[in-house]
């Protein structure tokens, strides 16, 4: 099989499908920097024709008329033209093919007013342009997916968050680290923190599977 990951980030997802599946799994990264080293990391492990990892814009992305299945965590919720996005990804599914992603949205546009997703929408690094589900379940079907799953998982991502921050709290205990990583670690808890807050104020994570007519 012929798979395509939007959101690649060092390729660790990909590496693993093509070494239990034996499938071949293009992977796509928006960040230049997380797109080379998950490429470094794929030649070093021998997977670089098997599951590359390369840089792409969202808002420019053109692809070939070949996935069997095309999936991405969070990769979306940014992106402006998200009609011209799903076009592509459509054309580039094969019959039968595949469509499984997550994304933040909001259930309704009243949402968007709420003063604590401002706050969030203003600290993200990319600034968010969030559809409400239903809008995200109809553009889908308009390009003729098949949408089976349609699911709210916030949560799930609000218990996953809290356990990553448990397992982070173990880990000081019992480690130090250099003034930079401390800084970086930082920057990514303040991240999570206000999108946990987000959560609070209106904002979803959901779960699509689509397939291709």
């Amino acid at each position: 099989m012929s798979l395509l990951d939007l959101a690649a980030g060092l390729g660790g997802a990909g590496r693993t499908i093509a070494r239990e599946y034996k499938a071949w799994v293009t992977g796509m990264e928006s960040s230049a920097l997380l797109a080379q080293m998950g490429m470094e990391r794929s030649e070093k492990a021998g997977f670089s024709k098997q599951a590359p990892v390369q840089h792409y814009d969202p808002a420019s992305l053109t692809l070939p008329h070949r996935y069997d299945g095309i999936f991405a965590k969070e990769a979306f919720f940014s992106v402006a033209d998200k009609d011209r996005l799903f076009d592509t990804i459509a054309a580039g599914l094969k019959p039968g093919g595949q469509f499984l992603f997550t994304d933040y949205c909001i259930e309704t546009e009243e949402a968007l007013a709420n003063p604590r997703l401002v706050r969030w929408s203003a600290h993200e690094q990319v600034l968010p342009v969030l559809w409400p589900a239903r809008r995200l379940a109809s553009a889908l079907k308009a390009r003729k997916l098949d949408v089976r799953i349609s699911e709210d998982m916030t949560h799930l991502q609000r218990r996953l968050v809290l356990r990553a921050l448990g397992h982070l709290l173990e880990h000081l205990d019992a480690h130090t680290m250099r003034p930079n990583t401390k800084l970086a670690v930082l920057d990514e808890v303040e991240l999570w923190a206000r999108r946990m807050g987000a959560f609070e104020a209106g904002l979803r994570v959901y779960r699509f599977y689509c397939m291709k007519h």
